[in-house]
């Protein structure tokens, strides 16, 4: 009742003499005060007021000597909220840095606190008996039932809102996807699942580094340097089995290897900022073929997320990248310092000419040469591909999803929203990617037909 009728609201317990008093103020005033017990409800959900500045001020009034003798205790309490929004990405902060396995050298987790799961079906209304005993079977039952409902009705918003309200796991809790997600149900659940098998792997299947010119001499050999804040982050046995396969052509310019196994996309942005804020830089290599091991064709072999002051590092960066694995490049279209620089730098023969499908249409009348147009029809239908490529739909059997290595990518197609998509970089790149595939592929079977009636919406009436 109590959490029905006030989310949000502070409830503390202070040591009075003789006897404990309640009360509640604004988180600036218990700054100082030594707080003996402090209850916050609902943290996902917070509108008004910022949970994780609140914790973190009411945090230094529990503890003693800079957090090192605990004086009081903290309860943070919340479902999670069925919509994006700040407070909920606060909240799965506050729970992924209160692991009790991951506690640091003094005892305590990065948070200070514990986290432990209720799921619904563990004391569900009207499954309780006389004794306080819950039959959780039936209350599994009851819950299943109930999302049956919403899916027969073909409500995939308020499904996925009612799962991420009601976990029965700790999957469900914070690996639903947005609120706006365009993923299945069930592929949110599989996506979410394997995200989580990278981050418990103690081995993980990547390597982080830099990608730099040999001796610092440009237009020679890229080599890769393994670091840890490396911009990177490369599959151990996806790299190239022959690096640095690139042509001089008679006028001096750079080329792609006639074979081209790798492909690029390309989430570029082009203005100089001296704070890193906006949209990162993102990339994403797929070995479109392998000649040799047909096992590792179609594979995503490395991730780029960065956001160097300067662009033109950036648009460097990718240039040793395609170097690198010999690769046709992708860019997003909007943004033309990519293009440009690549010309001026004489590897304008790296870029791929826009699909086929999206040229010569009233969005593209200025250039129908270069990148891809972020078009909402574009995206949606890229999103599509995206999602056949990890649900066993892009060749018919082969489970991709399975050795996809990135679970930061895998992060953010789970709550990518199709109606604010510059929030979602790593997304954007995949689905450039995936374009560029499809380009040099040329033909793709889908098990679902839908999949390829989405094809036909990549020519867009407006940008």
């Amino acid at each position: 009742a109590f959490r029905e009728r006030f989310p949000g609201v502070h409830l503390n317990l202070t040591q009075g003499s003789p006897d404990y008093f309640f009360f509640f103020k604004q988180k600036t005033a218990y700054d100082g005060k030594k707080l003996y017990a402090y209850l916050m409800d609902e943290f996902s959900k917070w509108k008004e007021a910022n949970p994780m500045d609140t914790y973190t001020t009411v945090k230094r009034s529990l503890t003693l000597g800079g957090n090192k003798i605990i004086y009081g205790k903290t309860f943070v309490l919340s479902t999670s909220d069925e919509k994006d929004s700040k407070s909920f990405m606060e909240w799965k902060s506050l729970w992924d840095t209160s692991d009790i396995s991951k506690r640091a050298e003094d005892g305590k987790t990065i948070s200070g606190l514990y986290r432990y799961p209720i799921f619904a079906y563990e004391g569900l209304e009207g499954f309780i008996d006389k004794y306080g005993n819950c039959d959780e079977d039936a209350a599994k039952k009851h819950l299943m039932m109930e999302r049956k409902k919403l899916e027969d009705a073909g409500d995939q918003q308020r499904l996925i809102a009612e799962i991420r309200q009601m976990p029965m796991s700790e999957e469900e809790m914070f690996g639903m996807g947005g609120g706006e997600s365009p993923l299945s149900p069930k592929n949110i659940l599989r996506i979410g699942r394997r995200k989580r098998e990278i981050e418990l792997a103690l081995n993980k299947k990547y390597t982080q580094g830099n990608l730099v010119w040999q001796e610092n001499a440009r237009d020679t050999r890229v080599i890769w340097q393994p670091c840890k804040d490396g911009k990177w982050l490369i599959g151990d046995e996806l790299h190239p089995l022959v690096p640095n396969q690139f042509r001089i052509l008679s006028n001096g310019q750079y080329a792609p290897p006639q074979q081209v196994e790798h492909i690029m996309g390309i989430d570029p942005y082009d203005y100089q900022e001296t704070q890193k804020k906006g949209s990162r830089g993102a990339s994403h290599v797929k070995k479109q073929f392998d000649y040799f091991e047909q096992g590792k064709s179609n594979v995503i072999c490395s991730e780029y997320y960065s956001r160097p002051d300067d662009p033109y590092e950036f648009y460097e960066d990718m240039i040793k990248q395609a170097v690198y694995f010999g690769g046709k490049v992708l860019p997003e279209r909007k943004n033309y310092g990519i293009f440009k620089y690549f010309k001026e730098r004489g590897y304008e023969k790296f870029l791929m000419a826009r699909p086929i499908g999206i040229k010569n249409n009233q969005t593209t009348i200025k250039d129908n040469l270069a990148g891809l147009p972020a078009h909402a029809n574009v995206t949606s239908a890229g999103f599509e591909l995206i999602e056949a490529y990890l649900s066993q739909q892009y060749d018919e059997g082969v489970d991709y999803l399975k050795d996809f290595l990135f679970e930061r990518t895998l992060e953010d197609i789970l709550m990518f929203n199709p109606k604010d998509t510059h929030k979602y970089d790593l997304t954007m790149s995949l689905i450039y990617t995936m374009f560029a595939g499809n380009e040099l592929k040329k033909q793709i079977t889908f098990r679902e037909s839908s999949l390829s009636e989405a094809m036909g919406l990549l020519v867009p009436k407006v940008e």
